[in-house]
């Protein structure tokens, strides 16, 4: 960078300046992380502050934010139980879908959370969140052994090593003057990284397993979903379900991707249409109410009530609500109740029309389409096959498509190489943006010093007049706020990536943005973080002189630790604190809503929608304080303590999100959590790789020699394990799931019924049995070559195969026990007939007209408007809200959700 840039001016100094030192007080997180670490360094410089004083310095202010939030939700939540508990009582919810209700004290409530088992997720909600909570406990699992490991051994060595450093800076690696000494640190990163990998390998396993377990129980399997293929690619020729069936067996229903781009700008423009005319609706009885609250008394006792009267009796018309049009915004004004009914009314026959179009396949073809199988295993089969052994080598791209709202519709229009394009794009973009980050957060940062500004920039020159605390709350303040709104962009970024990158369903988007926000993190958050923390110096001296960077590395990699340990502490109690108390949700539900939300729909839609966390950028969050702490385990192992501490808090947070509040939105069966495990074994190899760094430069070549040893060991372990099961995660096994199909086909015969993995075997169109059996096109070919082989091998969980399904050291049985158990007797969800026509068509083929629900009025004004929307042919309902005194909607008290005009029963595919 100095060789490209000229650093001598002012401008570029100071610039440069914030992407070091400010660096370390911006770069976090979350808005909460940037205040504590200014609060540590306004009372030092340079790094001379006692680092206990720095640590209690971040303590007691986080204590005094968090302590008021926690007994805020002990309060709280005996009464806010929309907000703090909408899982145990809401009806979008099934019976079997719910939490018991906890008990209403203060804190009798917390034994039955405790004795509450985490698999009681797994069985009620869905197999991300249980994976979700799993993963805080394995990595607080992680760090306390860690730290039982290394503190007897390693911070006795540290603290005696000689090199004269205090407080808690003694406790680090660069404290330790004899290069013999290091032998401890290696022997002690040898057993860790064992562990962690050994921790990686297990619950990669496990989660093989769970998944097979959990996606073939009957009730899953019988799902729609689990039966459906997307194959992409396909040629124009073939796009038909005829051709499809006679080279493909084992084919139920064929639903053939159409262009559907006109259509959804109809439909869009259709519902727009109608959220604006229920606000206008709504508008009208508002007055009307509000007039009657006056002592207004226009309405006539007119018992007959003719139509329209009494609208027009309570709201004159220069009363009534206008708009511009021809053009918008600036032409003739017209009444906007009645011009919104006729864009309505006039809206639905386009869309009708449009709809009926594509239903008979009139429109545009797309080369994908959704395939459903008789029976899982064939599915699974047919996904599994490589696209050359395919029908004109068309692509299986996706399987168990959750709902049809996640896939990317427009995406399933790109063809294979279009797709590659954008996929390589979009990854030099993020590599981009990674890369160059430091640039906006060095501008950003450069606004804390004022002075500087003012000299510079004479147009700001002013700002050196401001009064000293003006200066001090507009330099701490601003640039605080555009560096977290900054940050916040950073996975909006990545998930616009993924979408143009030709993802094809939101779970694909979530796993690359996972991906690509984790690399940001321990990029932008972790090593920039690290170099700048403590030191501001530091970076800019290895960008002046790259030659100094061992040397600098070995005395200010150790020394940043200290702020690691506020970093901890900053998790596991304001993190932890905020998010239990759910300060946002709290504040809209109770403050913003009742503003904002003007018609019973909007109320509607709030008061029924869970919130969900986002994997795509909640999980590397998470994974990067697991990464840190396991880089810093033999370099400063306090950090493992401070991070099993504040893990452990999030756990609990977590657990209880889970359990009582959150839902979920998008499905990756797990993927989120596999791929996290993996993300952690950077923490390993960070680790091994300073641990080198750093001996070298402090010239104990033994010991390095030792660590590059493990790095060799650790990366070609991690090839195999990764080459072995890596396939097993995205596939299930079908010798399993003949066994499953077997044995309920044997239950069902003994009952003398028919097997729930099947369920619509009887069904006419189904013309022979194919339910047990993979398509014919895709059976393997016998082979006995040494590919084959290794092959086998491969598929069969290589070394690992003992561990995996129905190994002799597996725990599948005991999981597909617990698991099958779970579910004793509940049936498949049952999909109505005129909605699988159209099942996996898109959604804008079945969308229907809106009905329009107004507010009642009491005074007649509601029910006239019901009256003339009908009229026109325009569905309409004023029940289940009414309007109160002052013209707001509330809801009608006592009422479930399920009997309100806005409410659509969920299907499960």
């Amino acid at each position: 960078m100095a060789a490209i840039i000229n650093t001598t001016t002012p401008v570029v100094q100071m610039v440069l300046n914030s992407m070091t030192g400010e660096l370390t007080r911006f770069n976090k997180t979350d808005f909460v992380f940037t205040f504590v670490s200014g609060v540590q360094e306004e009372d030092g410089s340079d790094g001379e502050q006692s680092s206990y004083n720095k640590l209690m310095g971040t303590v007691i202010p986080l204590l005094i934010i968090s302590i008021p939030m926690v007994l805020a939700f002990l309060y709280l939540r005996r009464y806010q139980n929309r907000v703090y508990a909408p899982r145990t009582y809401l009806d979008v919810l099934k019976d079997q879908e719910k939490t018991p209700k906890p008990a209403l004290g203060y804190f009798d409530w917390i034994g039955p959370f405790r004795k509450m088992p985490d698999e009681f997720v797994l069985n009620h909600q869905s197999l991300d969140n249980y994976l979700f909570i799993r993963f805080f406990k394995m990595v607080s699992l992680i760090c306390l052994v860690g730290a039982m490991l290394t503190w007897p051994i390693l911070l006795p060595i540290n603290y005696r090593g000689g090199g004269g450093l205090v407080e808690l800076d003694s406790f680090t690696f660069a404290n330790v003057e004899d290069p013999n000494q290091y032998y401890w640190h290696t022997a002690v990163a040898w057993v860790l990284s064992i562990y962690v990998m050994y921790i990686i390998s297990r619950e990669t396993i496990y989660y093989i397993n769970l998944r097979q377990a959990y996606l073939t129980t009957p009730r899953n399997a019988a799902r729609l979903s689990t039966r459906i293929v997307l194959f992409t690619g396909v040629p124009e020729d073939y796009r038909d379900e005829r051709w499809i069936k006679a080279d493909i067996s084992g084919i139920k229903r064929v639903w053939i991707a159409t262009d559907c781009t006109e259509l959804d700008a109809a439909v869009s423009t259709m519902r727009d249409n109608a959220t604006t005319l229920e606000d206008l609706e709504i508008k009208l009885s508002g007055l009307a109410v509000k007039k009657q609250a006056k002592g207004e008394t226009r309405f006539t006792e007119d018992p007959e009530r003719h139509y329209g009267n009494a609208t027009r009796q309570w709201v004159s018309e220069k009363d009534r609500p206008t708009v511009r049009i021809n053009p918008p915004y600036i032409g003739r004004k017209v009444d906007a109740v009645q011009y919104y009914r006729d864009q309505l009314k006039a809206s639905v026959p386009i869309v009708e029309q449009l709809q009926r179009q594509l239903s008979l396949k009139n429109g545009k073809i797309l080369p994908a389409l959704f395939v459903e199988f008789e029976s899982q295993r064939a599915a699974q089969a047919a996904y599994s096959a490589p696209f050359w052994k395919q029908p004109y080598n068309i692509e299986p791209a996706m399987i168990s498509i959750a709902k049809p709202d996640e896939i990317v519709w427009e995406n399933l229009r790109i063809g294979k190489v279009e797709r590659w394009i954008r996929t390589v794009v979009a990854n030099v973009i993020i590599v981009l943006l990674i890369i160059f980050w430091s640039i906006p957060v060095g501008i950003a940062g450069s606004l804390a010093d004022l002075d500087t500004i003012a000299q510079n920039f004479a147009p700001l020159s002013f700002l050196s007049t401001l009064s000293p605390s003006a200066k001090s709350m507009i330099s701490g303040l601003l640039p605080t706020l555009i560096i977290s709104a900054l940050l916040a962009l950073v996975p909006i970024i990545c998930r616009y990536a993924a979408r143009k990158a030709g993802s094809m369903t939101l779970a694909q988007v979530e796993l690359r943005t996972q991906g690509w926000y984790f690399a940001f993190q321990v990029v932008q958050v972790f090593l920039i973080t690290t170099f700048s923390s403590g030191a501001a110096t530091v970076a800019k001296q290895i960008i002046q002189d790259p030659a100094k960077a061992p040397t600098l590395l070995a005395q200010n990699l150790p020394k940043a630790s200290t702020f690691y340990l506020s970093f901890f502490v900053l998790q596991g109690v304001a993190v932890t604190a905020s998010t239990i108390f759910q300060i946002a949700p709290f504040l809209i539900m109770n403050f913003v809503a009742p503003y904002l939300d003007t018609t019973p729909r909007k109320k509607f839609e709030r008061y029924t929608a869970l919130p969900s966390l986002s994997w795509g950028d909640t999980y590397p969050k998470f994974t990067n304080f697991a990464i840190i702490a396991l880089s810093y385990a033999c370099i400063s192992p306090l950090v493992l303590g401070f991070a099993f501490f504040g893990l452990s808090f999030l756990y609990l947070a977590f657990r209880y999100n889970v359990f009582y509040v959150l839902t979920m939105l998008v499905d990756t069966k797990g993927d989120a959590y596999g791929r996290a495990m993996q993300h952690l074994s950077t923490g390993v190899y960070l680790s091994e790789i300073c641990l080198i760094g750093l001996m070298t430069a402090k010239g104990a070549q033994g010991p390095a020699k030792l660590m590059t040893l493990l790095l060799i060991v650790t990366a070609i372990y991690q090839i195999y394990l990764n080459l072995v099961l890596t396939p097993l995660q995205n596939t299930l096994s079908d010798e399993l799931m003949a066994a499953n199909e077997e044995e309920a086909l044997a239950e069902a015969a003994e009952q003398g019924g028919s097997t729930p993995i099947n369920p619509n075997a009887n069904q006419e169109e189904e013309e022979e049995s194919t339910s047990v059996q993979p398509r014919a096109p895709l059976a393997a070919e016998k082979d006995d070559t040494l590919l084959t082989r290794l092959l086998s091998h491969q598929r069969r969980g290589g070394l690992f195969a003992p561990f995996l399904f129905n190994g002799s050291r597996s725990k599948y049985p005991s999981i597909r026990a617990n698991l099958w158990d779970a579910f004793p007797g509940e049936p498949a969800p049952q999909i109505p007939d005129e909605t699988i026509v159209h099942a996996y068509h898109h959604p804008s083929i079945t969308a229907k007209v809106p009905k329009i629900w107004l507010a009642r009025d009491g005074l007649g004004v509601s029910a006239c408007e019901v009256r003339e929307l009908e009229g026109m042919g325009i569905e309409a309902s004023d029940e289940g809200a009414e309007v109160d005194g002052r013209g707001r909607v509330k809801w009608e008290e006592g009422r479930s959700v399920r009997d309100m005009p806005g409410w659509e029963e969920r299907v499960e595919y």
